[in-house]
């Protein structure tokens, strides 16, 4: 592909659930709205309760995506 490498597609991967789960972690600890009238769970446990859980559902999804991502590159280079 031209422009793209390895390290750009993975560090973009890597950044967009970084930043995903970020803004869930900051939303759940100190914005959200909850049943009980409080504002925000705390960062500690919106992190324990809203993040941690989330971790390795993302860490699979990136290296699936790697893996597609690299097999279609060298799927479509051999057509070529």
């Amino acid at each position: 592909m031209r422009g793209a490498s390895a390290l750009r597609v993975v560090l973009g991967l890597v950044l967009t659930h970084v930043v995903i789960l970020g803004m869930g972690w900051l939303w759940l600890g100190l914005g959200a709205q909850l049943a009980n009238g409080t504002t925000g769970t705390g960062l500690q446990l919106a992190f324990e309760k809203g993040v941690q859980l989330f971790v390795v559902g993302s860490l699979v999804k990136v290296a699936l995506a790697i893996t597609l991502v690299f097999t279609g590159w060298k799927w479509l280079s051999r057509r070529n």
